[in-house]
């Protein structure tokens, strides 16, 4: 008999839906520590605290410019705000100033 698993959950953070382990582009292969990062669908920056041991939070990120602030102060902010307009395409509907 074979019994498959489709989804398991191991471990359940307030406010994260989901986590992705993704490899990141142009990562070298056989390098693990610069070549995998992990997405998440939700923000929960003060939850990475906890799990410095096996995380680096050096290169944490979100989007979500509050949570940046509340987290890292206005300059880390600030750098995601710029992270995101390098990102934005002309005639996205933003305007920058």
């Amino acid at each position: 008999m074979c019994v498959y698993v489709v989804q398991c959950v191991i471990h359940e953070t307030p406010r994260i839906n989901k986590g992705y382990l993704v490899q990141e582009e142009g990562g070298k292969p056989g390098n693990a520590e610069e070549a995998w990062h992990v997405k998440t669908d939700g923000v929960n920056l003060q939850e990475l605290w906890n799990h410095e041991d096996v995380l680096d939070l050096t290169r944490a990120y979100t989007n979500d410019i509050h949570a940046m602030v509340d987290v890292y102060g206005i300059e880390a902010a600030y750098q995601a705000i710029i992270k995101v307009k390098g990102g934005q395409e002309n005639g996205s509907g933003i305007a920058w100033n």
